[in-house]
């Protein structure tokens, strides 16, 4: 809950929050999501600079490399289901357009 809460969280900032944030922190979320969608692996550099690792070992006690540890490993899981899952095409409309369209409707 924590990853997807950080990641939903960094997904609904304003690009220029986020812009801001990444020059103090190093990495944004915005950065770190890009990186996972593009297939790349996360290291564990990447978490670092977010402060996700920091932030938690603080909240659950854990120490800061079993936190890395663990977020690396969990989003290059949900980053390795996002660069396998397959492009997603449009439907293509009926070519029936609106030609007929009241001589179906209900009287």
């Amino acid at each position: 809950m924590f990853v997807l809460g950080k990641l939903l969280k960094g997904r609904t900032q304003a690009s220029s929050i986020s812009s801001a944030q990444s020059g103090a922190q190093g990495m944004s979320l915005d950065g770190l999501l890009g990186r996972m969608n593009s297939g790349a692996t996360v290291r564990k550099a990447d978490i670092r600079a977010t402060g996700m690792a920091g932030e938690l070992a603080a909240y659950t006690g854990l120490d800061r490399r079993t936190a890395e540890a663990s977020l690396q490993e969990v989003l290059n899981a949900l980053g390795g289901q996002v660069a396998k899952a397959p492009a997603r095409t449009p439907r293509k409309p009926k070519e029936s357009g609106l030609d007929g369209l009241l001589d179906e409707w209900p009287k």
